[in-house]
């Protein structure tokens, strides 16, 4: 089947790519899925590197695994840069995503800011690092105790959203 025209978008645009403090040159226009960077040192194996990128993505107006859901809920997944996989069988994993299967890739440490506006709800996987700065007080309660708690805990009710808090 053929993905239509509002299911597609211009993909992740990427501004800056760092490593290990030295800076790549990136030109996201050619990267398509898949793009290689050659180093000027390799990465020693077993090593720790700070890999720093800033990027975005525009979302697609359709639904499906990601998307617009209505005029008021987004739904952001694959939406992200990642590091292949190096493995002892292939080599660096050079495949490129064609959108029906899942990325071949390992867990990573990673660290995300989200930026959206201030009248949006914004749920992630990962820890909540600053409730009390984003939320009103009565729903940063409610977060808190449901970190501890054996029952549902309401944390955004239909009448939180009615009454736009």
């Amino acid at each position: 089947a053929k993905a239509a025209t509002d299911f597609l978008s211009a993909g992740l645009d990427l501004k800056s790519l760092k490593i290990n403090g030295k800076t790549y040159k990136v030109n996201s226009a050619d990267w398509e899925t898949f793009h290689e960077v050659k180093l000027e040192q390799p990465l020693a194996a077993g090593a720790t590197h700070k890999i720093e990128i800033e990027w975005s993505y525009p979302l697609s107006k359709q639904s499906g695994r990601e998307g617009q859901i209505d005029d008021t809920t987004f739904f952001c997944a694959y939406a992200y840069p990642r590091i292949s996989v190096y493995d002892d069988y292939n080599g660096w994993d050079k495949l490129p995503h064609m959108g029906r299967g899942e990325f071949y890739n390992n867990f990573n440490n990673y660290e995300v800011a989200i930026t959206a506006p201030k009248n949006y709800v914004v749920y992630a996987t990962g820890i909540f690092q600053n409730p009390n700065e984003v939320l009103q007080p009565a729903i940063a309660q409610r977060f808190e105790k449901s970190l501890n708690s054996d029952e549902v805990i309401h944390v955004a009710t239909a009448a939180d959203m009615k009454a736009k808090r």
